[in-house]
């Protein structure tokens, strides 16, 4: 004998309802990160030189579902550190750029996270080659090597649609469901 579990419409509004909080959260996010990009671009630039590169390897141990131990997975990250002067100043930085992070993110979910992959914004940066560096004028001590597209906010507003368009539909749902309820 096969037990279904039902649901009522009261847990596809609790779903919707959470699908538009994720959204409006992820949405949220998607603005900052497009304001923060739109104010980078204004931000004035030095020359600045490279002074050191590095790739390194952190091992990432995994488990069974009784914690004994099952493999390791390697991880890598590029460090490029870089200085330059402002207003008769000199500031060292690593940051390269706001959506690095974020990159690194996808390289690892799609598995191209790989030393060679790092190793490209070595190849990109090397030692001693003179870079343009853009800096906040308020706080010359935040830098970045690049400033970013906003191909990462867009995505996260790509997302926002997605999870609304969800929600949307799974309301629609309940909404058919409970009119055919009223019918039968």
């Amino acid at each position: 004998m096969t037990d279904t579990i039902r649901f009522g419409p009261g847990a596809g509004i609790l779903v919707a309802l959470v699908l538009f909080a994720v959204a409006f959260a992820v949405g949220l996010a998607g603005l900052t990160l497009y304001r923060d990009v739109q104010t980078i671009r204004q931000w004035p630039s030095t020359e600045g030189v490279i002074l050191s590169g590095e790739v390194t390897q952190h091992r990432v141990r995994q488990f069974t579902a009784r914690g004994r131990p099952r493999t390791d997975e390697y991880h890598y990250s590029s460090r490029i550190a870089y200085t330059y002067t402002v207003d008769g100043e000199e500031y060292v930085s690593s940051q390269i750029s706001i959506a690095k992070k974020f990159d690194r993110f996808l390289a690892t979910f799609s598995g191209t996270a790989d030393a060679g992959y790092e190793g490209t914004w070595l190849a990109r940066y090397p030692v001693g080659k003179k870079v343009p560096v853009y800096y906040d004028p308020d706080d010359p001590a935040n830098a970045l090597l690049e400033r970013d597209e906003a191909w990462l906010a867009y995505l996260f507003f790509a997302l926002a649609g997605v999870l609304t368009f969800a929600g949307l539909g799974i309301l629609n749902a309940v909404r058919h469901l409970r009119s055919e309820s009223c019918i039968a």
